[in-house]
Order: structure tokens, then sequence, then C-alpha cells
């Protein structure tokens, strides 16, 4: 019996959580918890190393929602999250806008995006991909906006042909424009 692959699995994965717990002692993420997200790499036949192992203990524990591995995970890899996203804008409103739908698309909802990390590469690789399409869909549905306000700038606002009416709308037309555009503009 000590031979069968089943508990030599189950030994290392042992191994890797009590090394994980070590590292991230003041996280309280169940055994069983830890070793259902780790059991499809090891079926699989993919070695896990300890920082991986690790990387998914704090997953596990950002999933249940524990108030301390949120601020590590904030801690430890927004930072990266948010040099991502400055790639794809410039504006700071804008990044702070797709740094926090990232945060609800990760830790928020039925079914949070934290989950779907399977520890096949480095976290930080999967979380600047996240947050990458997280600004490209932000900077696309900002598109739309841009759309309404060429669709607005082409509609006359004056009923009435006088000089100060037709300064009014136009200043009214580039003024929307420019609030829906800023945003997304590099």
């Amino acid at each position: 019996m000590e031979n069968d692959p089943a508990s030599r699995s189950d030994e290392s994965l042992r191994a890797l959580f009590d090394e994980a717990h070590r590292a991230h002692g003041e996280l309280a993420t169940s055994y069983e918890t830890f070793r259902a997200r780790l059991t499809p790499l090891i079926i699989d036949g993919e070695t896990v190393s300890a920082q991986r192992a690790g990387e998914l203990y704090l997953v596990c524990a950002c999933e249940a929602g524990e108030p301390a591995a949120l601020a590590q995970f904030e801690l430890h890899f927004m930072p990266a999250a948010r040099a991502a996203i400055a790639h794809v804008t410039s504006n700071e409103d804008a990044i702070d806008e797709a740094v926090q739908e990232l945060r609800r698309r990760l830790f928020v909802g039925d079914f949070p995006r934290i989950r779907s990390f399977s520890g096949r590469g480095p976290l930080w690789k999967w979380l600047r991909i996240t947050a990458t399409r997280t600004a490209h869909d932000l900077r696309r549905s900002r598109g739309l906006e841009r759309w309404l306000a060429m669709m607005w700038s082409s509609t006359s606002f004056a009923t009435t042909s006088t000089p100060n009416s037709a300064w009014s709308a136009s200043a009214t037309r580039g003024s929307f424009a420019r609030r829906c555009a800023r945003p997304w503009r590099r």
C-alpha cells in the first residue's frame, strides 16, 4: 500500500499544504479545499512547486473571502495588475476604474473569477492577463459611449439659428463628447 500512487500523491499534497500553511500562517484554508484545487494538477502529472502551492493556498483563502488573504492579494499582486492596466490606458481615473472593476470580477458575485485560477501557471501572469482583459472590456464599453457622443454631436440642439444658441449647442456637444471619450484615450 505504501507504493500506491494515490497515497504518494496524498503525501506530497499534504507536504505542499503544510509548507503553504507555514508561509501563510495567518490564513485559514482547509486541507480539503486546498487538495481539491491541487489534485487536477497532480493527476495531469504537473510538478507543483512550493511557490505555486502557496499561490493556490492564497487563492483558496481569497475565495473564502478571508480579509487577511484579500489584503495579502492586494499588497502582493494588485500593483502588477495596475501596471498591466496602465498599458491599456494612461488616464489615472480610467486605471482606477479598471482596477476596481477587476476587484469586483475577481472577488464578488456567484462565481468570482478567482475561482478560475487553475494554478497551471504563475498567479501574477494569470492576473496580468485578467487585468488586461478587464481594461479592454471597459475600453470597448466606453467605445459605445463615444459612438453615442458622436450621434449626439450630429443632432442639432438649437431650435433657432441665433449665434448664441448655435454656440451653446456646440459647447454642449463638445463637452459631452470629451467627457465620454477622455478616460480611455491613450
